[in-house]
This record gives structure tokens, sequence and C-alpha cells, in this order.
């Protein structure tokens, strides 16, 4: 399928959305600056794909281009992914309706993929290069475009440099005479050129996207933007009916089939394909260690540079950590988690773990850092190692969060608390 100019790929009514294999559909809105000011690139152009990689059934999609005077038609991409009908996963009497649904599920997935292959390709096409930069005009248009959303997930994506250049006025800062919502959005500004007042601009846009009701933020320049994870892989039942039934002939599965929904059977069909998957690996509670360190990671990344080399600007000096502890990065980072609905949702995650499980979860989190150069015994260029000052202010940011964790946890589990 061609994409011209804006591209309605799959229109459903937004009342005929059912609920998707994911917690529910999730809507991810892009926005694209294609002023001159903006240099895009091929490592943006593969984050895009990843992030679109990831949608699934029931999932929407928009691209809006940043550049030239902003009218509707700026609006290059609006989608929404095939959807899997909910009686897919209800239970079943046979197997062969299990089967059936499997099959079912296949094929939808299948018009997914089609769907996302076809965004993909044109995001990695070219594009109309035009300024001005109208960002505060766009966000105003975005905000009331997902407040009308009904998603259970929301994701707004900046690729810009989130300077402000239109009718005669230019700023690289919020506007403070205007708060759009947007309320329970995840915001990342990825690809953010590095200049000296990064970090105030970060703070300052961090603030103004809080104060407008985000549950998250993050800026981020290219290299960070390289590695982040952004919006997590709709859940995809991997199991074929073939190997499921292959399973329960060998006797692997001794739970009756009556009452079984499809995603237990997947469950089923993976533990036994995978016979040496480590008891840790294969753990319910895997999931919300992984998440609680994968919100490390993300916000090590954020704060402390790679180290691949001997010079200043190659790694985390002494000054660079002096800086950091001045301008208490790691206390405000908790600070900031503390806020994060995504986090609370982690941390609720690991309150709900026998106390064992949580206890090791929060003593691993806690010791998540890079490996020094000296520990290794030489210098990592392709970032692996830190050094002993990269590796402190990541150390400080891994404590500091788990604190707030711990903070969190407390609550939940004080008497008379829900978990």
């Amino acid at each position: 399928m061609q994409i011209t100019r804006r591209a309605f790929l799959y229109s459903l009514p937004l009342s005929a959305r059912a609920a998707c294999v994911s917690d529910g559909p999730r809507l991810v809105v892009q926005i694209d600056d294609v002023s001159p000011s903006y240099r895009r690139g091929p490592a943006m152009v593969s984050k895009q794909q990843a992030i679109v990689a990831t949608l699934g059934p029931g999932d929407g999609f928009t691209d809006i281009g940043l550049g030239g005077r902003f009218t509707p038609d700026c609006v290059k991409i609006q989608c929404l992914m095939p959807v899997a009908p909910p009686q897919l996963f209800a239970k079943v009497q046979r197997p062969r309706d299990l089967v059936e649904n499997q099959q079912r599920l296949e094929r939808v997935w299948a018009r997914v993929d089609e769907q996302r292959k076809s965004v993909a390709g044109f995001l990695a096409g070219p594009r109309h290069i035009q300024g001005p930069t109208p960002l505060f005009e766009t966000l105003d248009y975005v905000s009331r475009q997902m407040m009308r959303s009904d998603a259970s997930q929301k994701w707004l994506v900046i690729f810009s440099d989130l300077v402000h250049d239109n009718a005669g006025r230019t700023s690289g800062y919020p506007p403070a005479e205007t708060h759009p919502r947007f309320d329970g959005v995840n915001v990342f500004a990825l690809f953010v050129p590095w200049k000296s007042d990064f970090s105030r601009r970060d703070g300052a846009w961090r603030e103004w996207f809080f104060a407008c009701g985000a549950c998250d933020f993050a800026m981020l320049d290219s290299a960070q933007s390289q590695i982040a994870a952004v919006s997590a892989a709709n859940f995809r039942s991997q199991g074929s009916p073939a190997a499921f039934l292959k399973i329960r002939k060998r006797g692997y599965m001794k739970t009756p089939i009556h009452h079984l929904s499809i995603q237990t059977v997947a469950a089923v069909v993976l533990a036994g394909c995978c016979p040496a998957q480590s008891p840790d690996a294969a753990a319910p509670d895997s999931s919300a260690a992984g998440d609680l360190a994968r919100y490390i990671r993300e916000e090590q990344s954020r704060h402390v540079r790679l180290s691949t080399g001997i010079y200043a600007h190659e790694c985390f000096t002494d000054e660079n950590y002096l800086a950091f502890r001045s301008a208490h990065t790691a206390a405000n980072i908790a600070q900031t988690a503390r806020r994060s609905a995504r986090f609370r949702v982690v941390a609720a995650a690991i309150a709900r773990l026998p106390s064992d499980r949580r206890e090791a979860a929060l003593a691993q989190a806690a010791r998540i850092a890079h490996p020094t150069w000296a520990e290794l015994g030489h210098i990592t260029p392709d970032g692996s190692g830190q050094t002993e000052a990269g590796a402190a202010a990541e150390r400080d940011i891994s404590t500091a969060v788990v604190a707030a964790a711990r903070e969190i946890i407390a609550e939940i589990r004080a008497p008379g608390a829900k978990i």
C-alpha cells in the first residue's frame, strides 16, 4: 500500500475498537520535525520503525510533521491496527476451539504485520523539508487529539530539537502562557541535539509537561535515544496449535484443557518448549524486577554519559560527577519517580511479591551500574564499561530509585492499604 501525504491505513469506528492483545488499545503519537534546522538521520528512522514494530492489535498510531505553517494536513499518518475480537480470548471447552482461536489470532497478527510494514516504509521515505517550526501550535493540537482518545496507554514521541520558531518568536523553552492537557501521557523527546543548556532545558520541559498532566517525561540526546526503550511490545501469543498438541501428548501439560484461556495455554506451551530456561527467568515476578531495572537503566542513560574513551568529551569525568552531586541529580530523579504513574505501577508490582523475592529484587536493582574500567582491566570503546566517576553516579541513581520504590512499597503495605 502506498502512503501519500495523509493515509488512513485501517479505519474503524472508535466504538468498534475492542480489547486488544495487551492490557488495552494503546495510542502512539509521533511528532516528526522536518524543519531546516533539524537534521534527520538513519538512526532516527530506525528508532521510529522500532516504535512502530511494538504496535499490536487495536493500537493507534499517528505521525505529524513539524515544519511549515501548521494545519491538520500536517497529519501524515493516522491508522488503527486490526482488532483482535475479545472472543478469541474467551474460555474454551474443546481443543478444536482453542486451535481455531489461535489460527484466527495469527491471521489478525498477519494483517497487523502488513500495516506496520506500510507505516515503516513511509517513515523511511523522503520528507519535504520546510520551515518555520510551529512547535507550540503542534503540541496544542496533539493535546486535543490525545485527550479525545479512549486508549488505555498513551505515548507522545517527539523527534525534534524542541525549538519553537514561528511568527517572529524563537524559543527552546516551553511556553509559560499555555498549558495544554497531557493527562496520563508518557512523553519522550528523542534525538534532541546536545548543547550547553541541555540539562536546563530538560528540567524546564519536564516541569512543564508534568504541569500539563503527563505521567512521565524524558528528553534524550542522540546517543541516549538509540538505546532507550520507549514503548513495550504488545503481547503476542507465540504458541502454535501444533506445539500445544505435541506438548499435551508428551504429558507436559497436567492441567485439564477445560476452561483454559488462550493466554494460559500459550504460557504452558512456552514453558514446555524451553526446558533449559532457569527458574528465575520463568518466575512470575521476573517482569516486575525487569521493569524496575529498566527504569533505573533509563534514568542512568539520561544523566550519566557513556564512557568510550579517555578524553573529557568521551567519558564521564570527575568534574562531571562533582556537578552531578552538586545538582542533587540522584535525589531529583527519585523525587520525579515518586510522582511518576509508571514508576508507581512498577513499585506496586514489586510490593505484591513474596517478601524474600521482593527483597532480592530491590537489592539487585540497587546494584545496577556498569563495571568500571579498572574492574574490566581495559577501556571499553563500546561503552560497556564506565569510569570510576560514572559508575559512582550510576550507583547513586540506582540507590535513590530503589529508596523511592521502598517508600511507595511501604505506603502500599501499610495496615489497611490495598495492594
